[in-house]
């Protein structure tokens, strides 16, 4: 099979695997795409991936089109950061687009934003996108009959609980893997090996996605394909993918999570950030008007649960996963906050994850839960 051969296989794979039969040829040519590539290698596959599906409305940033190591109009070609996504939007402005849609130098991670009902471009978090995501694929395969009893979905233990409630809504489970999708790749090969769950969905807080499992690691061409599947067939519906995250925040609650670095200034103490972690161990944070009710340990691979008055108690469950110095701190509400160590620099890496009845309330506790832990470890 020769090169050429061989990447029309690989295009067909990826839309016999990826498209859903509910969405119509006239919805697919009906959605305005703007995609950027970021001066990375995602331009050629995902366009052909989208016009083989029969997306004939995709429209390129000219000036992120090429590959371009220097990455000249981005301070970061990282599909996280608002900036990234700047050029996008403003053609998207211009030719009203349904849809931006950013990926990363190595086409595997990829961001988005849709317009809001003010008319402006509002940017989701991988979070919200990966509860989308569970969202869509679970409601169309139960309504195509094709919702197995033994799906399963893969998660981190710092993604968002939204997908996780999501998909327990249709009784499908979600396995959380340490931060890494390497973890998730191992997981769909060992429960295949095994037989005993079918892989529906993986995905990340970090903009990472896995749709089908012909590769073992997060792609953002299958994604670009799964967002304009889902956005089309939510445009059919006379919704945006913002009205679909209100419903589902009206259905689980509503949920926020932020990430913030906090630099560990040691001095001459080697291992600082080490023990900083294990003085965390010894003295719990406390939260105002948040109940802690347990902390996950996955260097001792344990959960040991609070008493009412926020101590330790000997009530613990093991922690099935590969040990790693992460600590999380989980709240009666459903909120938590997860701490780790950078890998390459002296700094703490804190996740936090608010639950609530309304956005405000939420973004509330964010604001208390990071004042208490930048101070709690002053």
């Amino acid at each position: 099979m020769d090169y050429s051969t061989n990447t029309k296989y690989i295009y067909k794979k990826i839309v016999n695997e990826v498209q859903f039969p509910s969405v119509t040829s006239s919805q697919r040519k009906d959605l305005s795409i703007v995609y950027t590539p970021l001066h990375g290698t995602g331009n050629i596959l995902v366009q052909e991936v989208l016009q083989a599906s029969g997306y004939n409305k995709v429209h390129v940033v000219k000036e992120q089109a090429d590959p371009d190591g220097d990455f000249p109009t981005v301070k970061s070609p990282n599909p996280e950061e608002s900036e990234a996504l700047k050029l996008g939007i403003c053609l998207a402005n211009k030719i009203q687009a349904d849809i931006v849609m950013g990926t990363d130098p190595d086409a595997d991670r990829v961001g988005i934003a849709v317009c809001n009902d003010k008319g402006a471009y509002e940017l989701l978090t991988g979070n919200q996108v990966g509860a989308l995501l569970v969202e869509f694929i679970l409601s169309q395969r139960k309504t195509e009959n094709r919702l197995p009893n033994n799906g399963i979905i893969f998660s981190t233990i710092v993604s968002s609980t939204l997908g996780q409630a999501v998909a327990s809504s249709y009784k499908i489970p979600t396995e959380n893997t340490l931060t890494g999708f390497k973890y998730i790749g191992e997981g769909i090969t060992h429960y295949e090996k095994e037989n005993e769950h079918t892989f529906l969905f993986g995905y990340e807080e970090s903009y990472g996605y896995l749709i089908s499992p012909i590769v073992r690691d997060k792609d953002a061409v299958q994604t670009c394909l799964a967002i304009a599947e889902m956005t089309s067939f939510y445009k059919g519906q006379g919704k945006t993918l913002l009205v679909v995250l209100e419903e589902l925040f009206q259905r689980f609650g509503y949920y926020k999570e932020e990430l913030f670095s906090l630099p560990i200034n040691g001095g001459n103490v080697p291992n600082q950030t080490e023990l900083v972690m294990a003085e965390l161990r010894k003295n719990i944070p406390k939260i105002e008007g948040l109940k802690l009710v347990s902390i996950d340990d996955y260097h001792a691979l344990n959960r040991t649960y609070v008493n009412r008055k926020g101590e330790s108690t000997s009530n613990t469950e093991p922690l099935l996963l590969p040990s790693s110095n992460v600590l999380k701190y989980w709240y009666e509400d459903g909120s938590w906050i997860a701490i780790r160590p950078s890998g390459t620099e002296p700094k703490l890496k804190v996740y936090l994850a608010a639950h609530g009845t309304g956005p405000t309330e939420c973004e509330t506790k964010i604001q208390q839960m990071q004042a208490a832990i930048k101070n709690h470890i002053k």
